[in-house]
């Protein structure tokens, strides 16, 4: 069988990291899916609320 390999300037077979998604792009990212997430558990915890009729 023979060893097949890829040409040296290939990605992601160069060798070299190369960080492909800009920093200020990242924390846009992170902070996203950390909104969506606690929008997720506010919703979860109305759910529960609202099911088990608990009046404030």
């Amino acid at each position: 069988m023979a060893d097949q390999t890829l040409p040296t300037n290939a990605w992601p077979a160069n060798g070299v990291p190369a960080d492909l998604i800009a920093p200020g792009r990242k924390r846009l990212g992170f902070a996203l899916m950390a909104a969506a997430t606690l929008g997720l558990l506010a919703v979860i915890a109305l759910q529960i609320l609202y099911k088990t009729d608990v009046t404030t």
